[in-house]
């Protein structure tokens, strides 16, 4: 937008630049101005980089190790990278044994609600696994964004609260009667 058809001297004028990114990633280049007083146009160097309506982070949430029977959470923050307010116009939808959404420390509201334009949220989400073993789900977000519904992948490890090492002792031949050679086991609790 140049609003600057005439400039007298010692004045100064605006010109707008937008940015309408057609892809994912960094984008930049010289903007050109040609006026009377000088021989070449001169630039005024742009850049700007291009991202998701919304975005989910972090994606995919890996929670790692969690304790069978305790809870472990984190959080996944949710981003309006839009000018515009998004609205979220279902319920949030997790899926996957032992995974859920938890209240405390949960800023985001509970459809249907809004994120403001530039805004961003934060949902807790939670593991509680009750066996050993690998746990896998997802998170889902169903919005007015044109890439919506929004997923996150989220893994956990089942793995028990306590634990013995070594898992196994061996006293080898051993005198009838006599006592052996102490040996030691020791016990770990990854709770913190």
């Amino acid at each position: 937008n140049n609003g600057c058809s005439t400039l007298l001297p010692g004045l100064s004028c605006n010109i707008s630049v937008t940015f309408n990114p057609t892809a994912l990633g960094g984008s930049s280049g010289p903007v050109y101005i040609t006026d009377s007083a000088d021989a070449h146009p001169i630039e005024v160097y742009v850049y700007g980089t291009g991202v998701p309506l919304v975005t989910l982070t972090p994606s995919p949430l890996a929670f790692g190790n969690a304790p069978v029977g305790t809870q472990t959470v984190l959080p996944l923050t949710v981003t309006n990278n839009q000018i515009g307010a998004l609205t979220i116009t279902a319920g949030t939808a997790v899926t996957g044994a032992g995974f859920s959404i938890v209240a405390a420390g949960t800023t985001c509201h509970p459809a249907p609600a809004q994120l403001a334009g530039g805004a961003s949220c934060v949902l807790m989400i939670g593991v509680k696994p009750t066996t050993t073993g690998n746990l896998s789900g997802t998170y889902k977000l169903v919005d007015n964004a044109p890439t919506s519904p929004q997923t996150v992948a989220l893994s956990a490890t089942g793995v028990p609260a306590t634990f013995l090492s070594p898992s196994s002792v061996n006293f080898g031949n051993a005198v009838v009667n006599t006592t052996s050679a102490l040996k030691t086991v020791t016990l770990h609790n990854i709770l913190s």
